[in-house]
């Protein structure tokens, strides 16, 4: 969607989730009619190649940005100017010292707020409890709570001064509050019938605590503790209701979540890791990252669970940095919670090194030794798994149409990430990289003017319609699809390393069932199958790893 506003000095575009043909053609009759432009992509990661070009020769007049890392990236390839906006995200911008916890809740909530004390690290903080119970009722909570820690937890008293490393529990039938490093108790009129309520405990600790305060909002009937999340939220104080999916008692957990106005709804579980982490209490970073990939599985279907998990958790440190997040469950949950962020993590999980007639000598032992057996076929299918910006699949249509193959050949080239993929599709590469793939086209034992194969530009280069034509771009998952061919060539080059035993027993078992009987199958030079997977290398005085599936 494209929106247009002009003054005197300046037009400005927003382009949003993309643009439509039609929309193309109007920013094109703009780029060569206005004299200044301003163009902000929203949401945007990719644009066709006749925008890329117009952009490119019209660099000079335009003012660009974007809050897509991706559009960036790929922008900057070719020499244009473009800013690049970071996201917004609420709980990116600081890692603030947590010294105090609230927490409330009434009918059924006993048995939570234990488990929720049992899990609390200790730390240099005061936590402050409310739950409703009857007026002349004896409150046995604290001597309950103090079998399953070591803060000293004890009833309030009015008028004491508040130390760290202690809980502290609402009387009966009093309101606690705080003031000036003090506790106050009350017997003043009853708030949502209740006396003491968490709505006044909950005020009273935000106004005093701001950004430094979690409120754990738990079980119970009625809706004490739901008036005070808007000012909550307006000092900045992280307010938590549980899942009220866990609450038999479930009226104050989901007359919470009506109001809008929580940062999470959270079950028992995630609200302890919450609290770990935000207190930097120590965490095993291994069954965190499994758990949030085994979450991304569950919400966007991309399944990373098989990965190696050492690689994962490099990547996600790398992502941390660049959002400067310092926290890993605030990170988390603005993967989960926010789109762009994961897609940003999903850049980062995708390996997309590649270069055109990249490690050349393997493309000239699959001129010398593999192109003679797929000259015997009426018909050739190739298959680039992982084929990242479509270098290697260029490549290889290069390679058969130099030696008279193209025309009865077709190549399918995937990746799990779309984004990539649309950028591979558009077929446009920097120039300055374009001495590096002449030469290693060179070295593979090219012998025609490697210029022919491309429109050649200014700050870019253009693979030429012909070899584009041969090629199919598809989004395909080796870890979660199948089989949809077969083939009689397959590349999948560097893939298998950053996969546990199993996905690499799966992807090889995949790569078996889709090639044809005695054709070929190219990993990466740290990668390898046998002859127990189905296969045998061609030729074992070469390093290079290229194998032929075994006849029946």
């Amino acid at each position: 969607m494209i929106h247009i506003t002009k003054n005197s000095n300046i037009t400005k575009i927003l382009i949003e989730n993309g643009a439509s043909q039609k929309d193309s053609d109007k920013l094109l009759d703009l780029l060569k009619t206005e004299k200044k432009l301003e163009i902000s992509f929203i949401s945007t990661y990719i644009v066709s190649p006749i925008i890329v070009k117009e952009l490119n020769y019209y660099n000079d007049k335009l003012e660009l940005n974007t809050n897509n890392k991706t559009l960036w990236n790929y922008l900057k390839k070719f020499s244009i100017n473009i800013k690049f906006n970071r996201i917004y995200h609420p709980h990116c911008e600081k890692n603030t010292e947590i010294k105090a916890i609230g927490i409330g809740g009434s009918a059924g909530a006993l048995t939570k707020i234990i488990e929720i004390i049992k899990e609390l690290p200790y730390a240099d903080i005061s936590v402050f409890i409310v739950i409703h119970i009857l007026p002349n009722e004896k409150n046995n909570l604290a001597t309950i709570l103090q079998q399953y820690t070591k803060y000293i937890v004890k009833e309030a008293t009015n008028g004491e001064k508040i130390k760290t490393n202690h809980i502290y529990i609402a009387s009966p039938d009093l309101h606690m509050t705080i003031s000036d490093d003090y506790i106050y108790q009350s017997s003043k009129e009853r708030v949502n019938f209740s006396r003491p309520s968490i709505d006044v405990l909950f005020k009273s600790i935000s106004d005093y605590y701001k950004e430094s305060l979690i409120t754990i909002l738990t079980c119970g009937y009625l809706s004490d503790g739901t008036k005070s999340l808007k000012e909550l939220q307006e000092n900045g104080s992280i307010s938590i209701i549980q899942d009220p999916k866990e609450c038999e008692a479930d009226e104050i957990p989901l007359n919470a979540i009506a109001t809008g106005n929580q940062n999470y709804i959270y079950n028992l579980d995630h609200i302890n890791e919450y609290i770990k982490l935000k207190l930097n209490a120590i965490f095993n970073i291994e069954d965190r990252v499994s758990a949030l990939l085994e979450t991304i599985n569950s919400v966007y279907g991309y399944d990373f669970r098989h990965y190696d998990l050492k690689s994962i958790i490099r990547r996600i440190e790398l992502l941390k940095v660049e959002l400067g997040i310092t926290n890993f469950i605030e990170l988390e949950h603005s993967i989960i919670c926010d789109n762009q962020i994961f897609k940003l993590l999903l850049k980062k999980l995708s390996i997309n090194v590649s270069d055109f007639f990249r490690d050349p000598l393997i493309f000239k032992q699959l001129r010398d030794e593999v192109v003679p057996v797929l000259k015997t076929y009426p018909h050739i299918k190739v298959w680039c798994s992982a084929c990242s910006g479509g270098e290697e699949p260029y490549s290889v249509a290069i390679l058969l149409d130099e030696m008279g193959l193209l025309d009865r050949s077709i190549i399918y080239a995937t990746d799990f990430n779309n984004e990539i993929l649309e950028q591979a599709k558009n077929g446009l590469f920097p120039k300055n990289n374009f001495n590096n793939y002449k030469k290693n086209y060179t070295q593979s034992g090219g012998k025609e003017n490697f210029d022919n194969y491309f429109e050649i530009y200014n700050n870019y280069v253009e693979v030429n319609s012909r070899i584009k034509e041969k090629l199919h771009f598809f989004q395909h998952n080796l870890a979660t699809d199948g089989v949809f061919n077969e083939f009689h060539l397959i590349f999948c080059r560097n893939v298998l390393i950053y996969f546990d035993k199993d996905l690499q027993n799966k992807v090889i078992k995949l790569m078996d069932n889709s090639l044809e009987r005695k054709c070929f199958l190219v990993l990466g030079e740290s990668e390898t199958v046998s002859f127990k997977d189905g296969f045998v290398k061609i030729n074992e005085n070469k390093s290079y790893k290229i194998y032929k599936k075994l006849g029946e």
